[in-house]
């Protein structure tokens, strides 16, 4: 079963997640990150995989993304249905939802690939 999750968009809408079967160019368009989950080696853990466009594999995996209070360090994985994709594996009593938020994240690096990288935010 593929999910998707969309990020928020610069106009404040909230993020919305949907179950999906198949990209559609409608959803493409629309910065939906599509996702599967699925058992990984080590028991309790878990493999989601991120399907984003051609293009996107190799800048996706410099950098770790952070959502739900953890970084999640993204690696290639082998494309399907015309897109590439990354994977991260993990431990969460609830992996449906930490996926959706690194989707979500993933949504917000596609929108807008110049935004801020984690080291150029300064606390002060």
């Amino acid at each position: 079963q593929l999910m998707s999750a969309v990020g928020s968009s610069p106009h404040g809408h909230a993020a919305t997640a949907e179950l999906a079967s198949a990209a559609s160019a409608e959803e493409a368009n629309s910065g939906a990150v599509h996702f599967k989950i699925e058992a990984a080696a080590r028991p309790g853990d878990s493999r989601a995989t991120f399907f984003v466009p051609r293009g996107w594999a190799s800048k996706l995996v410099e950098r770790p993304v952070a959502a739900k209070g953890s970084l999640f360090e993204m690696t290639s994985a082998d494309p399907e249905d015309g897109q590439e994709a990354v994977q991260t594996v993990f431990y969460s009593p609830k992996p449906d939802k930490t996926a959706e938020a690194i989707a979500k994240v993933i949504a917000r690096r596609l929108a807008d690939p110049d935004g801020p990288d984690m080291e150029q935010c300064v606390i002060s």
